[in-house]
């Protein structure tokens, strides 16, 4: 989960008690066969993950931009993934994602708590505020979704790729209980996290997608793109 420490755009709030609420399999950054159920942890279970090695993770930054890259590896996946910080937001991008197996491949760009509704902008122009719900949208239809001052531009990185990728949107109240992913255990009571709006946006697929985190985005104003920065899909896109 990647926040910053300016409140407008995101401190930690967002994710305040959420842990019972969470789909672990769709956390938000990181790129997993979601059909691959969770083992559940510890000794007493029986339950051994495979430590899977890679090549390469690192980082640089000056102080005020940066960028983290990393080899991934996970049960059958593997991808090449980075990260760059740059002062609109977050630019996120998922590269040769190869699985062998019939496992549904996510890539998931936000999995956190909602505050209002969620709005999407679509390729023919129109702007919709969708009501809660689960919904799955061809990638090729969808310009931006914009949900509590972040838009999310998620995008596939090459002209050329399938436009039926697809993006996954869920957004709408959960309940869940700590006791139930084991995070207190003994005298502590359970604590539950009733009607409490989650926001999951998802990329699935195993092509290399390019998505886009703009932060302190309120819909009052009209969303552009950052000056001199490339468009990727505008094909699509605008298809």
């Amino acid at each position: 989960m990647i926040y910053g420490t300016d409140p407008s755009a995101g401190a930690g709030h967002e994710y305040y008690q959420i842990g019972p609420l969470l789909d672990w399999n769709a956390l938000g950054g990181i790129t997993v066969e979601h059909s691959t159920p969770l083992l559940t942890c510890g000794p007493q279970t029986g339950d051994v993950f495979p430590i899977l090695s890679t090549a390469f993770v690192g980082g640089v930054s000056d102080g005020r931009y940066g960028t983290a890259a990393m080899d991934t590896a996970t049960h059958n996946l593997t991808a090449l993934r980075s990260y760059t910080f740059l002062d609109w937001g977050l630019l996120g991008v998922a590269s040769e994602i190869v699985d062998r197996t019939t496992a549904d491949v996510w890539t998931t760009l936000a999995s956190r708590l909602l505050v209002g509704n969620v709005t999407t902008a679509f390729a023919n122009g129109s702007t919709v505020t969708l009501p809660d719900g689960d919904y799955v949208l061809p990638l090729g239809t969808v310009r931006w979704l914009h949900a509590d001052g972040v838009v999310y531009v998620p995008a596939l990185a090459a002209a050329s790729s399938p436009a039926q990728t697809e993006v996954l949107l869920s957004a709408g109240s959960r309940t869940g209980t700590w006791q139930s992913i084991g995070a207190y255990t003994g005298s502590l009571s359970v604590r539950e996290q009733d009607f409490a709006s989650v926001l999951y946006v998802t990329e699935r697929g195993t092509l290399t997608f390019q998505s886009q985190l703009h932060r302190n985005v309120w819909r009052k104003a009209r969303f552009q793109y950052p000056r001199g920065y490339y468009r990727p899909q505008q094909k699509l896109l605008m298809a």
